[in-house]
């Protein structure tokens, strides 16, 4: 199969964990949820209906910078009604970013592959491209397009890794030195309500580097090998 492969990075980026409230914290990476949206601001499809329009898509993801996180207090106002001066009270909620994001996504669609490498080679983004909010604007470059081999067991793997296709992993570098090694639950799949239908636990090394370990699928992209969601 093809792989479409681009990169996005930014300033900042909030890509805002589901099971927070008043305090916003972040995933370390774009789920596949926010990669989705990401798709389809660059082809233009409608907020409503991109979800079902990019049904199917496998999403890879690769951490291009170490995971840096900051935290920042964000001002907001009331302005319920019709005063927009804010007058009527304000509130900081304490917010977590990543500082200089910066990911390789690989996307896999059939359907859209042209058109999305067509958008990429351009350097263009129909709607604005962003990293989890609409005030953290994101960059983005083409990479190539790829064709892709399915393969297993011992591997050095570049992107994040759902836990469904572990076998064994390597926690240790080759110095002997413990990796940043952490786990994460994150939105995999929605419906176009926003409701979310399946999670999935991710094993992630937050300096970037390759993941070490035994994996049941695994896909060689160029030189690199990539689990999908």
């Amino acid at each position: 199969m093809k792989v479409v492969v681009f990169d996005v990075w930014g300033d900042l980026a909030l890509f805002r964990r589901f099971d927070t409230n008043t305090s916003m914290l972040t995933h370390s990476f774009p789920p596949p949820t926010a990669v989705l949206g990401m798709v389809g601001a660059i082809l233009g499809l409608d907020r409503d209906i991109y979800i079902q329009q990019l049904q199917g898509t496998r999403i890879g993801i690769e951490l291009l910078h170490p995971v840096k996180k900051v935290r920042m207090a964000l001002n907001y106002k009331n302005t319920k009604g019709r005063d927009l001066t804010g007058k009527k009270g304000r509130t900081q909620i304490p917010a977590e970013f990543i500082k200089d994001p910066a990911y390789r996504i690989y996307v896999v669609n059939d359907t859209v592959q042209q058109d999305l490498a067509t958008m990429l080679k351009e350097h263009k983004s129909v709607f604005t491209l962003s990293l989890g909010l609409s005030e953290l604007l994101a960059n983005l470059q083409y990479v190539g397009t790829y064709s892709c081999e399915l393969s297993s067991g011992k591997q050095l793997v570049s992107s994040v890794v759902p836990t469904s296709v572990v076998e064994s992993i390597d926690f240790f570098a080759q110095e002997g030195k413990p990796k940043r090694m952490l786990k994460e639950r994150v939105p995999v799949t929605m419906t176009p309500d926003r409701t979310v239908t399946r999670y999935e636990d991710v094993v992630i090394e937050e300096n970037g580097e390759m993941i070490s370990g035994v994996f049941s699928e695994v896909y060689v992209v160029g030189e690199k090998a990539i689990v999908f969601f």
